[in-house]
């Protein structure tokens, strides 16, 4: 405290010091608590965008008559790929699925492999399609968090009856 007769106190110097160990400590408690991620501005970004190259889809089919399994992949360039959306943002992606078999199957899950997420699948499943036709699937998916260039791998379940 100042006294005013001898005017002694703390000195600017002793206030400059107080002020900047406070300082450090807060900077260490955010640091040590994980709110240092959302100070924009402190951490550096590479980047920020997502590029889907293409997509891969896995079919597995589930044959009624008799209880096996059958998988089917193929790789394609999406109509729009290669495509770019921001890291961590959801974008709605088309899927076709055509019927090529000569029996009908029910399309009973469709799902995105990490790092990607399928959060919405329209229209909702199960959805049968006979032979010869195709069904339009618009997906909403999450892309990943950390930039890059990715492929898409969308896995099918599917049941032959």
């Amino acid at each position: 405290m100042f006294d005013p007769v001898t005017r002694t106190g703390p000195s600017w110097t002793g206030a400059l010091a107080a002020f900047l160990i406070l300082v450090v400590v807060l900077l260490v408690a955010v640091m040590v608590t994980g709110y240092n991620n959302s100070i924009p501005g402190l951490h550096p970004v590479a980047g920020t965008t997502v590029t889907v190259a293409g997509d891969r889809q896995t079919v597995s089919y589930l044959f009624a008559k008799n209880g096996t399994w059958t998988n089917v992949t193929q790789g394609d360039l999406c109509a729009g790929c290669p495509l770019t959306v921001s890291s961590g943002s959801r974008f709605y992606y088309p899927l076709m699925i055509a019927n090529t078999l000569n029996a009908s199957f029910e399309v009973t899950g469709i799902s995105a492999l990490l790092p990607f997420h399928l959060p919405l699948t329209s229209p909702a499943l199960p959805v049968v399609i006979v032979p010869g036709f195709s069904q339009l699937f618009n997906l909403t998916v999450t892309s990943p968090t950390t930039a890059g260039t990715y492929a898409l791998s969308i896995s099918i379940a599917a049941t032959v009856s």
